[in-house]
């Protein structure tokens, strides 16, 4: 064996089925903007040399980040000759198999249960994490249940008619097994149009069934996430603050760092939402599963009295690897190399965005925004797009005005 050779086979081996939950079909969107943004950024978690499945050639490595590493970004990453997919899957096990590569990953059996929208909903009960009012709205269907679409639209009107007069008029129907907001179904408690709904129902059980809920007034959207070691050992890696599309797209992150390399999210009650993801984590690893988890949460203004913002801190499971996660490991890469840019010292913190593209007005403007003290760090080449980037300020009022303008920009496109 060549040298090449041996090196290549000693190398993590990166297998990017981003929404392979969906089913087969994650490879007609993989080579689209935003996903194939996540599989470069994806890679730099890991040590070098890393490759991806079917590519003969080392990835890019973005030399604002220092020398490549020959340690991955957080413990339980160290899978060289291993393979290594984004989801753990029926398909990814078997091309694990057919590439002759240690499987570095949970069992896709186990996947698939704590994965499943309905394995957070279940849980959010237990602890006692949802309003009330809101427990009572929300409902699982299963695929049988959705198999009869006349029995089917009679369970949602059924359902929805038990509502109390106070919650929202807009519901959703979301499938149990989807990512990036995919294949929601949206409706009107007071005008149920039956025909829409009716030509949903098909797909909506293949993906598993479906969580039927009210659609809240957000006002904040919040991950958690985590790694779950074999041992048994939970590791929480950081808090974030998400930007969405009003679809629940997510657009990028933003955080607070330490010099430590602590990051938590700009959400008042924070702890609230780490002490929530830890019964998650905790429910996860009972279930049998290892590796990165990201625990999703939102804030809304409750419909029920005086409008107070509630906070839903387990909404959905996500046992995969996730765009949180891959940004909380940008940042540590960069703590690592750039810390004395940043100027950090102990018990200050520095405030950070990582959009998946430029901000409205380029990420020069929003770093002028951040002056005096800020760092931008792009993470892609100058002919590419779209341009992922972290800038860093010790001004929350400049990170602001980057997240306002993609969140305003995104939402002045919506349909």
């Amino acid at each position: 064996m060549s040298l090449a050779a041996e090196r290549h086979r000693s190398g993590v081996h990166l297998f990017p089925n981003l929404g392979g939950e969906e089913g087969p079909q994650w490879r007609q969107q993989i080579d689209s903007e935003a996903p194939r943004t996540v599989r470069n950024l994806w890679r730099l978690l890991f040590a070098s040399p890393c490759f991806e499945i079917g590519q003969p050639h080392s990835l890019h490595w973005p030399e604002e980040l220092g020398p490549e590493p020959t340690e991955p970004v957080f413990a339980g990453l160290e899978n060289r000759g291993g393979f290594v997919p984004w989801l753990s899957s029926q398909e990814a096990l078997e091309g694990s198999r057919k590439e002759g590569l240690a499987y570095c990953a949970a069992a896709p059996e186990i996947v698939e249960r704590v994965h499943d929208k309905a394995f957070a909903h279940r849980l959010a009960i237990e602890q006692a994490t949802l309003e009330p009012w809101l427990a009572d709205c929300l409902a699982v269907l299963e695929p049988h249940d959705l198999a009869d679409p006349e029995r089917a639209l009679r369970t949602i009107q059924d359902r929805l008619e038990k509502w109390p007069p106070f919650a929202p008029v807009r519901f959703t129907l979301k499938p149990r097994f989807g990512s990036s907001g995919r294949g929601r179904v949206a409706g009107r408690a007071d005008d149920l149009d039956t025909s829409a709904l009716r030509g949903s129902l098909k797909r909506l059980a293949s993906c598993g069934g479906a969580i039927l809920e009210p659609w809240l007034d957000r006002c904040g959207d919040f991950s958690a996430h985590w790694f779950l070691d074999p041992s048994g050992e939970l590791r929480i890696l950081g808090t974030l603050e998400q930007v969405v599309s009003p679809a629940g797209v997510c657009r990028g992150h933003r955080g607070r760092v330490d010099i430590r390399g602590r990051v938590k999210s700009a959400c008042d009650p924070d702890e609230s939402l780490r002490e929530a993801s830890l019964s998650a984590a905790e429910a996860a690893r009972d279930a049998g599963y290892t590796g990165p988890l990201g625990v999703d949460a939102f804030a809304y203004r409750s419909p029920q009295g005086t409008h107070r913002e509630s906070l839903r801190p387990i909404v959905e499971i996500n046992a995969r690897f996730t765009v949180g996660c891959v940004v909380l490991g940008l940042v540590r890469r960069v703590l690592r190399s750039r810390k004395e840019l940043l100027e950090l010292e102990p018990g200050v913190e520095t405030n950070f965005y990582f959009g998946l593209d430029a901000p409205p007005g380029g990420w020069q403007k929003a770093q002028s925004a951040a002056e005096p003290s800020s760092l931008f760090v792009p993470l892609f080449r100058e002919s590419e797009t779209p341009q992922p980037g972290l800038l860093f300020s010790t001004s929350r009022e400049a990170i602001d005005a980057a997240v306002y303008s993609v969140a305003d920009d995104k939402r002045a496109g919506a349909q």
